[in-house]
């Protein structure tokens, strides 16, 4: 049977420096929280006191999964805000895709 998901590999890029980078806010701290098939989720603290999360694709040739959940977050359906997001394929300086939005509270 083909595989139907691309093998993971380790992400190309230090989650703490691309949320420094792109928000431009130290980070406090981060961890990971969650991790599929297509995605590694990162919850990050930031020395300004917001809580963001991260998403990485567990695969560089996962790029449009970012894309398709940016897309979704672009429409009236309630979701997170989308702080900063990036596609390899639009910014070379990028060695991943990836997508931080506001961390929401389900209290």
């Amino acid at each position: 049977m083909p595989q139907l998901v691309p093998p993971v590999v380790s992400c190309p890029v230090d989650p703490q420096d691309l949320v420094r980078r792109k928000l431009g806010v130290e980070v406090k701290s981060s961890q990971v929280v969650g991790k599929d098939a297509f995605c590694t989720t990162h919850d990050v603290v930031l020395e300004d006191g917001r809580a963001v999360s991260l998403r990485l694709p567990n695969n560089l040739s996962l790029a449009s999964v970012v894309e398709a959940e940016v897309c979704i977050a672009q429409t009236s359906i309630p979701v997170p805000k989308v702080l900063s997001y990036g596609l390899v394929d639009e910014d070379k300086e990028l060695k991943v895709s990836y997508l931080i939005f506001e961390k929401v509270s389900l209290s």
